[in-house]
């Protein structure tokens, strides 16, 4: 994963090197997500499918990126085929809407997107929508959580 992690990095900074030469904000990477884990996770691309115009809430965070809605369990909120905007950087509290990030031995990284209704040391307490349904996360299992700050909906 770390490999992978610095591939996707030197992208980034080609590509934000690039749009700053141009006058312009570094694009934003943007990950496909697939239905393909437990508790309704998404497997996550481990390199980016697009890249996009930053929105200038992410603007100067490097490790910001978009991923696409594949899931329908926090409708009608996000919607499948929502891209959504993540800021991996900021602090996530209580009522905020998160991607929870699950990165495995073999690479593969999941997530779920879910309302944080607490934390403590060992896990996350999350909500859903649809079903209506709220439940924990082990914090060894589901390591991150990304905040995401905004979505662009899918196309009509």
């Amino acid at each position: 994963a770390e490999g992978g992690r610095r591939g996707r990095r030197g992208g980034a900074a080609a590509a934000a090197a690039a749009a700053r030469a141009a006058g312009g904000r570094p694009p934003l990477q943007v990950f496909a997500s697939a239905q393909g884990g437990s508790e309704g996770a998404m497997l996550l691309s481990n390199e980016p499918v697009s890249w996009i115009p930053r929105d200038p809430r992410l603007e100067g965070l490097q490790d910001a990126y978009g991923c696409f809605v594949s899931g329908d369990s926090m409708e009608p909120a996000y919607e499948r085929g929502n891209l959504l905007l993540v800021n991996p950087s900021a602090d996530v509290s209580p009522g905020d809407d998160c991607v929870f990030l699950r990165e495995t031995a073999d690479g593969q990284r999941y997530v779920l997107i879910k309302r944080l209704v607490r934390r403590n040391e060992g896990s996350w307490t999350v909500k859903q929508y649809n079903p209506a349904k709220t439940y924990t996360l082990s914090r060894r299992e589901w390591q991150k959580a990304h905040l995401v700050i905004g979505k662009y909906n899918r196309a009509s």
